[in-house]
């Protein structure tokens, strides 16, 4: 009984990291404009007692309108886990499309609101318990509706806050999830850029038997250098501040910002 409930656990822990880490952005509230398209390219590393994660993931906004923007995001891990049951598995955690609607926009303020689908996605798995074995694990099969807020603290543009509210609703037996993220922002002049993000993660603990069912709060400090052609590179750290069914930990990131259009 003991193993059985050991072996659950480890795949609980492995479904719940693609999960968290695969989803970890924040989405700005302005819509960029109309026939403009950024795209961000970025490199992870994370890691706790027994387990560590690299993935790379690629997420582009496109400018439909004034007021109307499609986003999509696809990430791609490898992970390892080093406790009592050794295992490590590779593949997509995330696949999502996102149509992201601006509801106001005033000098200093704005509102916008966002629809996400979280395709299935598929890794593959190799366990070592009694023997070698290999099986597929899936993802995603989910649908997140956002209110994004972002307000400018001065006229300049040089200091702003962001914050973002998710209710997500999963279609393969995961816990539905709240979420509330926060950013604070500070420009010191046109090319560096400061921002701490705050990630939040409530589960509604409705999860079926042992699917992913999991609360976190997470801190994101970041730098930015923007070049004079709109490109930027980004370098961050990752930490968890607290957690409950994962294992907590710390990592850093970089980002590179390619921007296209008028």
């Amino acid at each position: 009984m003991g193993t059985t409930l050991s072996k659950l656990a480890l795949l609980i822990f492995l479904s719940v990291h693609s999960l968290l880490l695969g989803h970890a952005a924040f989405a700005s509230p302005w819509n960029i404009d109309k026939g403009e398209a950024l795209v961000i390219s970025t490199a992870e590393n994370f890691s706790s007692d027994t387990f560590s994660q690299i993935s790379s993931s690629a997420y582009l906004e496109y400018g439909l309108n004034d007021s109307v923007m499609v986003t999509g995001k696809l990430n791609y891990a490898g992970q390892n886990y080093g406790g009592s049951f050794p295992a490590s598995a590779s593949g997509f955690t995330a696949a999502e499309i996102s149509v992201q609607h601006q509801l106001l926009r005033k000098q200093n303020t704005v509102i916008s609101h966002r629809y996400t689908y979280a395709a299935p996605t598929k890794m593959s798995r190799k366990v070592q318990l009694e023997g070698v074995r290999y099986n597929d694990i899936t993802y995603g099969n989910a649908a997140e509706a956002s209110l994004l807020i972002g307000h400018s603290l001065n006229d300049k543009g040089t200091a702003f806050l962001g914050t973002e509210a998710t209710y997500r609703q999963a279609f393969n037996g995961d816990a539905n999830i709240i979420k509330g993220d926060f950013v604070a922002g500070f420009k010191p002049n046109r090319h560096w850029l400061l921002m701490v993000k705050s990630f939040n993660t409530i589960s509604l603990g409705n999860a079926e038997g042992f699917k992913a069912d999991y609360d976190l709060s997470r801190l994101e400090p970041s730098l930015t250098f923007r070049r004079k052609n709109g490109n930027a590179y980004t370098i961050g750290i990752i930490h968890d501040i607290s957690g409950r069914n994962l294992e907590t930990g710390s990592g850093m990131f970089v980002s590179f910002w390619n921007l296209y259009g008028d």
